[in-house]
């Protein structure tokens, strides 16, 4: 599950929402910036982030936290509205030789403004 999460050239697979995601740079083992674009329900208009995430194996546990950064070579679009993650987590627990826990916490303000 850690892999699937991780891996943004695979999440096109899994997230129908996604309309874009890259790895913008690496700064440490652990961490770097990347961008992620996702569909709106109409009439909302699409959003977007420049994160700055991190990850930590555990043992047989992993943890990844993200939150937003500004960066000056990925400026807003002005196709979608800069959302902002205040803080995101994901606490994968390894349950037995073949199961998992998931658990997921986030704090986002979509910003923008609702019909």
């Amino acid at each position: 599950l850690y892999d699937v999460l991780h891996d943004t050239r695979y999440r096109s697979k899994w997230d129908s929402n996604m309309i874009e995601t890259y790895d913008i740079g690496r700064l440490t083992v652990n961490a770097d910036v990347g961008y992620y674009s996702w569909k709106c329900p109409s009439p909302l208009k699409n959003r977007d982030f420049v994160t700055l995430r991190s990850w930590l194996p555990l043992g047989n546990d992993y943890m990844i936290i993200n939150y937003s950064v500004k960066h000056p070579k990925y400026p807003p679009r002005k196709d979608f509205v800069r959302a902002v993650s205040l803080q995101t987590g994901y606490l994968i627990k390894a349950n037995g030789d073949s199961a998992c826990i998931l658990y997921y916490l986030t704090q986002v303000d979509p910003r923008g403004e609702c019909p």
